[in-house]
């Protein structure tokens, strides 16, 4: 039964980090699309 608590911490563990993570790609793609925004809207 331990065994099995330790398991789900495990995973919970995983699954933050993997939101952790996606959420810094996203917020760095919002970024790089807000740079490539500006960057077009000098170049007209």
């Amino acid at each position: 039964m331990g065994g099995f608590f330790f398991l789900l911490d495990d995973i919970i563990n995983l699954l933050t980090i993997l939101i952790l993570i996606s959420s810094l790609q996203s917020s760095f793609i919002n970024c790089q699309v807000a740079r490539l925004r500006v960057v077009s809207n000098y170049e007209i």
